[in-house]
Protein backbone atom coordinates (compact mmCIF):
# COMPACT_ATOMS: atom_id res chain seq x y z
CA UNK A 1 0.00 0.00 0.00
CA UNK A 2 1.36 3.42 -0.89
CA UNK A 3 1.88 6.12 1.71
CA UNK A 4 -0.93 8.16 0.13
CA UNK A 5 -3.33 5.24 0.46
CA UNK A 6 -2.34 4.73 4.11
CA UNK A 7 -2.82 8.41 4.89
CA UNK A 8 -6.25 8.40 3.23
CA UNK A 9 -7.32 5.28 5.12
CA UNK A 10 -6.20 6.30 8.61
CA UNK A 11 -9.09 8.69 9.05
CA UNK A 12 -11.63 6.36 7.45
CA UNK A 13 -12.52 3.47 9.67
CA UNK A 14 -15.58 1.28 9.89
CA UNK A 15 -16.71 -1.14 12.57
CA UNK A 16 -16.56 -4.87 11.86
CA UNK A 17 -19.19 -6.74 13.80
CA UNK A 18 -17.31 -10.03 13.40
CA UNK A 19 -13.94 -8.73 14.64
CA UNK A 20 -15.74 -6.38 17.01
CA UNK A 21 -13.23 -3.65 16.28
CA UNK A 22 -12.62 -0.68 14.03
CA UNK A 23 -11.01 -1.59 10.70
CA UNK A 24 -9.87 0.47 7.73
CA UNK A 25 -12.45 1.54 5.18
CA UNK A 26 -12.52 -0.87 2.24
CA UNK A 27 -11.82 -3.88 4.45
CA UNK A 28 -13.98 -6.97 4.35
CA UNK A 29 -14.16 -9.75 6.89
CA UNK A 30 -13.00 -13.16 5.68
CA UNK A 31 -14.84 -15.98 7.41
CA UNK A 32 -12.15 -18.51 6.50
CA UNK A 33 -9.33 -16.52 8.15
CA UNK A 34 -11.56 -14.78 10.68
CA UNK A 35 -9.89 -11.43 10.03
CA UNK A 36 -10.53 -8.28 8.05
CA UNK A 37 -8.56 -7.76 4.84
CA UNK A 38 -8.02 -4.43 3.08
CA UNK A 39 -9.33 -4.56 -0.49
CA UNK A 40 -10.48 -8.17 -0.04
CA UNK A 41 -10.65 -10.00 -3.37
CA UNK A 42 -11.06 -13.63 -2.32
CA UNK A 43 -9.85 -16.32 0.03
CA UNK A 44 -7.52 -18.70 -1.83
CA UNK A 45 -7.80 -22.24 -0.50
CA UNK A 46 -4.68 -23.27 -2.45
CA UNK A 47 -2.57 -20.69 -0.62
CA UNK A 48 -4.65 -20.80 2.58
CA UNK A 49 -4.57 -17.03 2.57
CA UNK A 50 -6.75 -14.06 1.69
CA UNK A 51 -5.96 -12.17 -1.48
CA UNK A 52 -6.44 -8.45 -1.10
CA UNK A 53 -4.95 -5.07 -1.89
CA UNK A 54 -1.65 -5.75 -0.12
CA UNK A 55 -0.82 -9.06 -1.82
CA UNK A 56 -2.77 -9.09 -5.09
CA UNK A 57 0.35 -8.27 -7.14
CA UNK A 58 2.18 -11.21 -5.55
CA UNK A 59 -0.79 -13.49 -6.27
CA UNK A 60 -0.88 -12.32 -9.89
CA UNK A 61 2.89 -12.90 -10.23
CA UNK A 62 2.46 -16.39 -8.78
CA UNK A 63 -0.13 -17.23 -11.45
CA UNK A 64 2.21 -15.99 -14.20
CA UNK A 65 5.09 -18.04 -12.75
CA UNK A 66 2.85 -21.13 -12.57
CA UNK A 67 1.84 -20.65 -16.20
CA UNK A 68 5.47 -20.29 -17.33
CA UNK A 69 6.38 -23.39 -15.31
CA UNK A 70 3.56 -25.36 -16.96
CA UNK A 71 4.62 -24.33 -20.46
CA UNK A 72 8.26 -25.23 -19.74
CA UNK A 73 7.16 -28.58 -18.32
CA UNK A 74 5.17 -29.37 -21.48
CA UNK A 75 8.16 -28.42 -23.64
CA UNK A 76 10.55 -30.49 -21.52
CA UNK A 77 8.24 -33.53 -21.76
CA UNK A 78 7.77 -33.13 -25.51
CA UNK A 79 11.47 -33.63 -26.26
CA UNK A 80 11.69 -37.15 -24.76
CA UNK A 81 8.50 -38.14 -26.60
CA UNK A 82 10.14 -37.12 -29.88
CA UNK A 83 13.30 -39.04 -28.88
CA UNK A 84 11.27 -42.24 -28.32
CA UNK A 85 10.26 -42.10 -31.98
CA UNK A 86 13.54 -40.88 -33.49
CA UNK A 87 16.11 -42.71 -31.32
CA UNK A 88 14.28 -45.38 -29.30
CA UNK A 89 17.44 -47.42 -28.77
CA UNK A 90 19.23 -44.57 -27.00
CA UNK A 91 16.18 -43.89 -24.80
CA UNK A 92 15.91 -47.59 -23.88
CA UNK A 93 19.61 -47.73 -23.13
CA UNK A 94 19.28 -44.87 -20.65
CA UNK A 95 16.13 -46.32 -19.08
CA UNK A 96 17.81 -49.73 -18.68
CA UNK A 97 20.69 -48.12 -16.76
CA UNK A 98 18.22 -46.90 -14.15
CA UNK A 99 15.48 -49.54 -14.11
CA UNK A 100 17.16 -52.65 -15.54
CA UNK A 101 14.68 -53.17 -18.37
CA UNK A 102 12.89 -51.14 -20.99
CA UNK A 103 9.75 -51.39 -23.10
CA UNK A 104 9.57 -48.33 -25.34
CA UNK A 105 5.76 -48.46 -25.38
CA UNK A 106 5.72 -48.16 -21.57
CA UNK A 107 8.10 -45.20 -21.71
CA UNK A 108 5.95 -43.51 -24.35
CA UNK A 109 2.78 -44.22 -22.38
CA UNK A 110 4.23 -42.69 -19.21
CA UNK A 111 5.48 -39.63 -21.09
CA UNK A 112 2.08 -39.13 -22.76
CA UNK A 113 0.35 -39.45 -19.37
CA UNK A 114 2.69 -36.86 -17.81
CA UNK A 115 2.30 -34.42 -20.70
CA UNK A 116 -1.49 -34.86 -20.55
CA UNK A 117 -1.52 -33.98 -16.84
CA UNK A 118 0.78 -31.00 -17.50
CA UNK A 119 -1.52 -29.75 -20.28
CA UNK A 120 -4.62 -30.02 -18.07
CA UNK A 121 -2.98 -28.18 -15.18
CA UNK A 122 -1.55 -25.50 -17.47
CA UNK A 123 -4.98 -25.03 -19.06
CA UNK A 124 -6.52 -24.53 -15.61
CA UNK A 125 -3.88 -21.95 -14.67
CA UNK A 126 -4.39 -20.22 -18.04
CA UNK A 127 -8.12 -20.00 -17.40
CA UNK A 128 -7.59 -18.60 -13.88
CA UNK A 129 -5.02 -16.07 -15.10
CA UNK A 130 -7.28 -15.03 -18.01
CA UNK A 131 -10.15 -14.47 -15.58
CA UNK A 132 -8.00 -12.29 -13.33
CA UNK A 133 -6.69 -10.31 -16.32
CA UNK A 134 -10.34 -9.67 -17.23
CA UNK A 135 -11.11 -8.58 -13.65
CA UNK A 136 -8.15 -6.18 -13.58
CA UNK A 137 -8.99 -4.78 -17.02
CA UNK A 138 -12.62 -4.16 -16.00
CA UNK A 139 -11.60 -2.68 -12.65
CA UNK A 140 -13.48 -5.36 -10.71
CA UNK A 141 -10.68 -6.28 -8.34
Amino acid sequence: ISEEDKAAMIGSKIYCRYCQSDVLMGSKHCRSCNKCVIGFDHHCNWLNNCIGKTNYNSFFSLMIAALVHGVLQIISLAAPIVWTFTDADLVCERVKKVYGSCAISNVQGLLWLLIGIAILLTAAITKLLSFHIYLVREGMT
